[in-house]
């Protein structure tokens, strides 16, 4: 059932300049494919928030070179075949000068088996997956620190923070795996001794016998990657058995959406291992400009900012930037090129390194903390 903020969120968005039906002829679409509904859904429309934003203030600029930009949105239901039945549909009737955000793996995965990108000479722009087995695919972009990145310098952290015993609790899918032993690697290096490893069944929220196995082993912290819905359930049942351990999740969670699920009390104190600036410290001028931008839209009480939104307002910064380079005649294959000329763009105190061999080597990785209110403090 829609709320009345979805309501007002939906109807603001409408009102960026993006709501009607029949395009331009000559608009520069972005589009972004993500589950709209169902369990996914407030991290994908967070993402498309932070992107419409970026994109409403490249047309209250006039836009790229006179030439608006559209955002299109398809709601996948997270379901690989459906994402790529949309981006066939859409390349066709919008011609889409580039693909945002994808999160599925599998469906990247697929669009590269099937050369999908290359033949329609569209790049996929911030990827949200962390995975690096596109890395070395010329279309595609990534702009979050990998998952091997991000918990390996967990690792550091971790000892910084002075806990030497931890367990590890993922959810049980290949993309995992690589990323878990660079994290083991690591923790060695550092001194610490991973006491642990649980995983559950992918899709699901069967984690019984995970809490188990690390309840038993008795870590003083505990590494959570897993969806929003898994680690909220697997932080709802450990939590009171372990109320010593760090608990601390990966950038695949939405802490907003956990606190929501498992309640304040239960949060309070949660890590997060974060891979975007944060969206609620302006001292970037990338923030700044964010949170300006929802102000002169007066989306300060319906608009929930958190790092999805800042995710996406980085893509769609991104994006910008490219294009205003170009000019009003870019297209996909030129925004490619532009992207593989080992560039640099600048997006106000937030420089996005494109050179040779860091297509998806965006390494930032932070910790933050869920507060005493439940919000995120850094």
């Amino acid at each position: 059932m829609e709320t009345r903020s979805t309501r007002i969120i939906r109807c603001v968005i409408a009102g960026l300049g993006l709501a009607s039906c029949a395009l331009h002829a000559k608009d520069m679409v972005l589009l972004h494919v993500a589950p709209f509904g169902g369990a996914l859904a407030a991290g994908a429309r967070d993402y498309n928030l932070g992107l419409q934003l970026a994109v409403n203030e490249a047309n209250a600029s006039n836009g790229i070179g006179g030439v608006r930009v559209r955002v299109i949105s398809r709601d996948d239901g997270n379901r690989t075949e459906e994402a790529l039945r949309l981006i066939d549909e859409a390349m066709t009737e919008h011609a889409p000068v580039a693909l945002v955000g994808l999160a599925n793996q599998t469906t990247i995965d697929e669009l590269i088996k099937r050369d999908t990108l290359s033949r329609e000479r569209t790049p996929l722009i911030g990827v949200r997956s962390g995975v690096d087995s596109s890395e070395n695919t010329e279309w595609i972009f990534g702009f979050r620190t990998s998952r091997r990145d991000e918990l390996t310098t967990l690792a550091r952290q971790l000892k910084t923070l002075f806990r030497t015993n931890v367990a590890i609790f993922h959810e049980d899918e290949p993309y995992t795996k690589d990323a878990i032993a660079a994290f083991e690697a690591a923790a060695k290096a550092e001194g610490i001794a991973v006491k642990a490893k649980a995983t559950y069944p992918r899709a699901t929220l069967d984690v019984d016998a995970a809490v188990a196995s690390i309840v038993t082993a008795q870590p003083d912290a505990v590494i959570i990657s897993a969806s929003t819905n898994g680690a909220a359930q697997f932080i709802r049942k450990i939590r009171p058995l372990l109320r010593n351990a760090q608990l601390v999740v990966t950038s695949d969670t939405e802490p907003e959406i956990v606190v929501e699920q498992i309640g304040v009390d239960l949060a309070r104190g949660i890590g997060l291992s974060t891979v975007v600036p944060s969206p609620h410290r302006r001292v970037l001028p990338l923030v700044t400009q964010m949170h300006s931008t929802i102000e002169s839209l007066k989306l300060n009480d319906v608009a929930r900012i958190n790092f999805s939104t800042m995710e996406g307002y980085i893509a769609g910064r991104a994006i910008i930037v490219g294009l205003k380079r170009i000019g009003s005649r870019a297209d996909g294959a030129s925004l490619q090129r532009l992207l593989n000329s080992k560039t640099k763009l600048d997006l106000g105190g937030y420089t996005i390194d494109l050179s040779e061999g860091r297509r998806n080597r965006v390494v930032l990785a932070d910790l933050a903390l869920i507060g005493r209110d439940g919000k995120v403090l850094q």
